[in-house]
């Protein structure tokens, strides 16, 4: 609750969707570098205390490093190293679609009950006609 008597609620979060294409070029079948792309990322980020309160991103995103896959032979099992991952980053990005400006949520005001209805509302114990 900030100082004015109203109680503030927020949210944020981001949602991303992709294809993905994986290559590894593996020494021997044993490790080697791997390189990941997503040729075509939508991504939402939607924040209520940001203005705009949301945006529409569409880009494409790398990423590099390198692998050795476990080796299996019966019941041996050798397990080298799990992918490292030396780079990633969005190499292509563009807003596609934002908000035109800031959240318009609703505040709750802790106005007393016997306080009269803010203007334009009916209060529940008014007499209105059915």
């Amino acid at each position: 609750m900030d100082g004015s008597g109203k109680v503030t609620i927020g949210a944020s979060g981001t949602y991303r969707v992709y294809p993905s294409v994986h290559a590894v070029a593996a020494v021997f079948a044993l490790c080697g570098p791997y390189v990941d792309v997503q040729p075509g990322f939508l991504e939402l980020q939607a924040d209520t205390s940001a203005n705009p309160w949301w945006h529409l991103d569409a880009g494409v995103h790398l990423s590099a490093g390198a692998e050795c896959p476990d080796f299996d032979a019966g019941p041996i099992h050798v397990h080298i190293m799990d992918p490292w991952e030396f780079r990633s980053a969005d190499v292509a990005r563009d807003t596609i679609k934002r908000a035109d400006g800031a959240f318009a949520g609703t505040t709750k005001s802790d106005r007393d009950p016997g306080d009269p209805p803010a203007s334009g509302s009916v209060s529940p114990d008014s007499d209105v006609a059915h």
